[in-house]
């Protein structure tokens, strides 16, 4: 059998998937950034990724198999955890961006409602400058992702440019134990936020200009150990 040479690049994903124009075959044409969680380093000082680590009674471990990061939450109200690369290397650039993350919500008691979460790209910020106090709005300059604020059920697809919102309501309902992989696509024009390979939002206007940094997040709103479960999280910049 003939191999032929094709400019547009291959997948091997089916054309609804979310990263299937993702072309890696060329690997001069984009920056990739993908952790399994394999070689992370708990001390946050030497491994495979440099992060920081901001908590409040959290505790960040690894479990198999294949690399799953815990992030457990201590037990009492308010405690969280915020993971973020050191550096904030990551822009829209005006083109296409992928994001993904294989993510877990494990209730040890309580409710889903009752905590907050995000998943995506954002300005590296901590406590009340992500999120404000009442977990019930972001506070982040810019970013990109998946939020679910406390009280709520469901979380929101969101972009924000220079503090400026769009967001669409209930893309993904979290429940119990059950893992979700959360994408999103940048085209250059319009994001597409995806749950399990299924759109669910496309937003356009106000897809952040600045910095972002791989981002997680997790705090309580009523005094239960709860878990963020995280199989692996990555983003492609076309470069």
């Amino acid at each position: 059998m003939s191999i032929y040479r094709n400019t547009d690049g291959f997948s091997a994903v089916l054309a609804s998937d979310p990263l299937a124009d993702l072309d890696l075959g060329n690997p001069r044409k984009w920056a990739v950034f993908f952790d399994d969680f394999l070689a992370y380093d708990i001390t946050q000082l030497i491994g495979g990724v440099p992060y920081t680590f901001t908590q409040t009674n959290c505790v960040d471990t690894i479990t198999s198999p294949c690399g799953i990061l815990n992030l457990t939450l201590g037990g009492a109200d308010n405690d969280g955890g915020e993971l973020q690369t050191v550096e904030a290397p990551i822009a829209t650039n005006s083109k296409r961006l992928y994001f993904e993350a294989k993510v877990a919500l494990s209730l040890a008691t309580g409710t889903i409602a009752a905590n907050e979460i995000f998943v995506g790209l954002a300005t590296i910020q901590t406590t009340t400058n992500f999120m404000n106090a009442g977990g019930t709005a972001l506070t982040v300059d810019n970013c990109m992702g998946f939020v679910k604020y406390d009280a709520g059920a469901a979380a929101s697809a969101v972009l924000r440019k220079s503090d400026v919102e769009s967001s669409d309501a209930s893309v993904w309902t979290p429940t119990d134990g059950t893992y979700a992989t959360l994408s999103f696509y940048f085209d250059g024009a319009s994001t597409y936020f995806y749950v399990d390979k299924i759109l669910k939002a496309t937003l356009s206007g106000n897809e952040p200009t600045g910095a972002m940094a791989p981002t997680l997040w997790i705090k309580a709103g009523e005094a239960k150990a709860n878990v963020l479960k995280v199989d692996y999280i990555m983003c492609a910049s076309e470069r």
